[in-house]
């Protein structure tokens, strides 16, 4: 039935109650609607001397045709500007704009994320169905690396800043830019649950020879240092798909090395944790609002700020990795939401990785093991789960027992 003529029946119903003279409230309750509605039609009736409202002055709004189709067209180019999206309709551009957020859309920055072939989209989800099943202890023995690169002058990021009308070219409220962002180091370094590695300062171009070296210097002295308790035999090392971690020469050195691997598949820092390291020591240089004019001043700084990121931080990132495959698991390959909650824990200010792993947390207090593709209900009695699936050992006694002296009450008699 027309909305419209559902509207103008229910005028009618309620005038006719107010003629056989029910109050407005036992109007409402009998038609179930609204003490206030039942009200407003009243008045309309006896203002203009009839059942329908006045039709508003006005250009009447979109149709509801209209709006999926506008809709449509979105899905099919979420990057289109509303001069295209209008050139479809045969309504001008500002009329497009005005109905954008009836349907709920909003223009949002993309997310930047690597370009995901089909065939590392299907790598990727093999390896989140294996990797999902990993508790959080296993990943609390991996040592994960990186490398990045840190500009002097970063205008990646977006500066806010108060100002008014005429105020936008005042030297205090611009964002300073230098062509190429000026010089840039590129750092390696490695963080393990309970501790990190010291930051160390590579070439732009990274080849096999200065990796080695690299490991040479700065990893091998965490095994060698018997307070982290991180030795080669309990510990794991993850490495990305750089090509100078992939080589033949840096390939048969870590074997040699005896150092473990970990199973690490292409075009997957949303899985590395240290990546949220890198954009928190960012932030931290941006904030201390210096600009060294060299690269060793850059540094130098750099090696310092490492240095006061809190190791709760570092843990929780290190934590977070159950999460981040189960997201991977459920975007079977595609790219996940690495932009977690930042959330503000004691006395670091920096992001973090707070996920909503509640109820992970619980199976593992309580070594369950839950099978991907099957629900279980369970119900919790004092830090106890009990599986309700299936009967254990003694309720089938019981059972049985039962069944035993009920089949001899009924032969005696």
């Amino acid at each position: 039935m027309n909305k419209q003529i559902e509207k103008t029946v229910l005028r009618r119903i309620v005038l006719q109650y107010y003629k056989d003279g029910l109050s407005n409230r036992n109007i409402a309750k009998k038609i179930n609607t609204s003490k206030s509605n039942v009200h407003h039609i009243i008045k309309t009736y006896h203002q203009n001397n009839q059942i329908n409202a006045i039709k508003p002055p006005g250009r009447p709004g979109p149709s509801e045709r209209t709006l999926r189709r506008l809709g449509r067209q979105i899905e099919r180019t979420p990057a289109t500007v509303s001069e295209e999206l209008a050139s479809h309709m045969d309504v001008s551009a500002n009329t497009v704009r005005k109905y954008i957020p009836m349907l709920e859309y909003g223009a949002r920055i993309a997310r930047r994320k690597p370009l995901l072939s089909k065939k590392n989209k299907n790598k990727r989800r093999l390896w989140a169905n294996k990797m999902v099943k990993m508790p959080t202890d296993y990943w609390r023995k991996v040592i994960f690396s990186d490398e990045c690169r840190f500009s002097q002058f970063n205008d990646a990021y977006r500066t806010y800043v108060y100002r008014k009308k005429n105020q936008a070219y005042q030297t205090k409220r611009l964002q300073a830019t230098v062509k190429h962002n000026g010089f840039s180091v590129m750092v390696w370094g490695a963080i393990w649950h309970g501790g990190r590695s010291e930051l160390r300062l590579c070439s732009n171009s990274m080849n096999s020879e200065e990796y080695i070296n690299t490991l040479e210097t700065t990893l091998f002295p965490i095994f060698r240092n018997r307070r982290n308790k991180v030795t080669k035999r309990n510990y794991l090392f993850q490495e990305d798909g750089a090509p100078c971690h992939m080589s033949k020469r840096s390939q048969d050195f870590i074997k040699k090395s005896n150092i473990k691997k970990l199973e690490w598949v292409a075009q997957s820092p949303d899985m590395n944790p240290i990546e949220h390291l890198w954009y928190s020591l960012k932030r931290r240089l941006k904030q201390t609002k210096l600009h060294p004019s060299t690269s060793a001043g850059l540094f130098e700084l750099l090696v310092k700020l490492w240095a006061e990121l809190p190791q709760s931080l570092i843990d929780r990132l290190i934590d977070s990795v159950p999460s981040r495959f189960r997201a991977l698991k459920k975007a079977r390959g595609g790219s996940t939401s690495s932009e977690f909650k930042i959330q503000n824990r004691e006395n670091d200010k920096c992001p973090a990785a707070v996920l909503n792993d509640q109820d992970e947390v619980t199976k593992e207090n309580h070594n369950i093991t839950v099978d991907s593709d099957e629900q279980i209900e369970t119900t919790t009695i004092i830090g106890k789960v009990i599986n309700k699936a299936s009967p254990t050992n003694s309720e089938l006694v019981v059972l049985v027992l039962k069944f035993a002296i009920f089949s001899i009450l009924i032969w005696s008699c």
